[in-house]
């Protein structure tokens, strides 16, 4: 198991969690990582897909927001406390399993309690967290990719490292234009948003067929 899988709310996380994979495939090239929107094919069946690079993964990320642990289904139930849900399945198999499960505070979220989660998650709670903000993504990122270089026993060169940071921190946009966490980059006057690969509203939005799968996960 070499492999790293993104866990997450597209309600609650799904910018973060785009960009934070972006980042984890520009660093680890050899390294599968998986994020159900985009590894996914067309056709595919959904669950066995997740439960195969599931199995593969020897780290977890888990992605959590502010709403993480609150967000509620239609019948007014928490997901987080419904044993079928995709993200509660997520981790409470990869705990079972002995995954190196990590939480990713985003958002300013704080870390569930474990009075507010189910039996199967509570041991999410104890796990030592790293928070990944806006303002200081390049240095954040960098402290979970040495992170994830341990768990997966790969080399560890500090000058790439520096040369990743330095380049990610100088591409941060101003923050007269820093308009929303998931706002990467500007292109002539067109900005490119990690929002609009998962918001049903923006162009192509929810239609593309790997897309459609995220709404699973809300």
């Amino acid at each position: 198991m070499k492999g790293i899988f993104i866990s997450y709310r597209r309600a609650d996380s799904a910018p973060y969690a785009g960009r934070i994979c972006d980042h984890l495939r520009r660093t680890f090239p050899s390294v599968s990582v998986f994020m159900d929107v985009e590894a996914i094919n067309p056709g595919a069946d959904f669950v066995k897909a997740v439960d195969a690079n599931l199995a593969d993964s020897a780290v977890v990320l888990a992605v959590i927001g502010p709403q993480w642990d609150s967000i509620r289904d239609s019948a007014g139930q928490r997901r987080v406390e419904d044993p079928n849900d995709y993200v509660v399945r997520e981790l409470a198999t990869a705990i079972q399993r002995q995954a190196n499960v990590i939480p990713l505070l985003v958002g300013a979220a704080q870390m569930p309690v474990a009075a507010t989660l189910p039996p199967s998650l509570q041991e999410l709670s104890r796990r030592n967290a790293i928070e990944i903000s806006d303002s200081r993504f390049a240095e954040d990122a960098e402290r979970l990719c040495k992170a994830i270089a341990g768990a997966l026993d790969l080399p560890q060169d500090d000058a790439p490292y520096r040369e990743r940071a330095s380049t990610a921190g100088s591409s941060r946009m101003p923050s007269s234009r820093r308009r929303a966490p998931g706002f990467v980059a500007w292109s002539g006057s067109a900005l490119h948003c990690w929002c609009c690969t998962y918001c049903p509203r923006s162009s192509g939005g929810m239609s593309h067929p790997r897309r459609r799968h995220a709404a699973r996960r809300s």
